[in-house]
């Protein structure tokens, strides 16, 4: 064979491998890229979930918070009544203030809508 002609096959096939470790290197550059973004975009989606999740947990409560002040307003009025009643039985005489707490429980049912007064 030609010597010269064994010189340029040499280097065509040299000039190929240079070709084809480049695209390796791009490659691996680019499987590299994808894996380091990877846990980012998990991290991010699951941060975004879990915001979400919050706003409703931080709704819910905020309604919870509501109906247990709700509760509360009725307790104390149902308190003060059954005081008032038993200061009654105890004295024999508190009408002014059964007639006071009465009044209260009526407007209290009233507001919740529980029963309608005239």
């Amino acid at each position: 064979m030609n010597p010269q002609f064994i010189s340029a096959l040499q280097n065509v096939i040299l000039i190929l491998q240079c070709i084809t470790l480049v695209a390796s290197v791009i490659a691996l550059i680019i499987a590299l890229g994808r894996n380091v973004q990877k846990p980012n975009k998990i991290q991010n989606d699951r941060i975004t979930e879990l915001e979400e999740w919050r706003k409703q947990v931080d709704s819910r409560l905020e309604q919870g918070n509501s109906h247990f002040d709700s509760i509360d307003e009725g307790n104390t009025v149902m308190q003060n009544s059954m005081l008032a009643i038993m200061d009654a039985l105890i004295s024999g005489d508190n009408k002014a203030e059964l007639q006071k707490q009465r009044n209260n429980m009526y407007e209290y049912l009233t507001k919740k809508g529980g029963i309608h007064h005239d």
